[in-house]
């Protein structure tokens, strides 16, 4: 198994059967020590065991690409949070949702940009956060030129500007 699907592999525990989840996430711009309390501040008050604050460096190969070359811009930012929500019960929904809301809103003066993979229904700003403004027109360029009518639109939609 090379290097990358094993690092992806790491993940398959976490998406059993009979679980509630809930995502938040975004690029952070560096580890600052507010940024760490704010992280250390949040980690303290998880909602379920089956909770994580999940930071990978994202330094190195991915940065080794220029931010327009692709769809994937954010390339010289640092890190990525990612703020993995996971309960059983129903009645936990809210407390559990929330404290992953609150710990986003938390850090976000230390974010710039997200990673679309981790988005949910999160609205047309949001997804645009995933791309740089030159990224974005481009993306918007093809979506005029190949899917006009809007056809393939499900997941974060890019809409097409005409």
């Amino acid at each position: 198994m090379n290097a990358w699907v094993g690092w992806q592999a790491g993940f398959d525990g976490l998406v059993d059967h009979g679980a509630r989840n809930y995502w938040k996430s975004h690029h952070l711009k560096d580890l600052s020590d507010p940024c760490i309390d704010a992280i250390v501040e949040f980690a303290g008050k998880l909602p379920s065991e089956e909770c994580e604050v999940f930071i990978p460096h994202m330094e190195g190969a991915p940065s080794r690409v220029k931010e327009g070359e692709t769809a994937f811009a954010h390339r010289s930012t640092p890190f990525v949070l990612n703020l993995h929500t996971r309960w059983r019960e129903v009645a936990d929904d809210d407390k559990c949702m929330q404290w992953a809301r609150d710990f986003h809103e938390g850090t976000q003066a230390f974010a710039q940009g997200v990673y679309v993979n981790f988005l949910s229904q999160e609205g047309e700003d949001r997804i645009k956060e995933a791309y740089t403004d030159t990224v974005w027109e481009r993306l918007v360029d093809v979506k005029n030129t190949w899917d006009p009518q809007n056809l393939f639109h499900m997941n974060q939609n890019i809409k097409p500007s005409a």
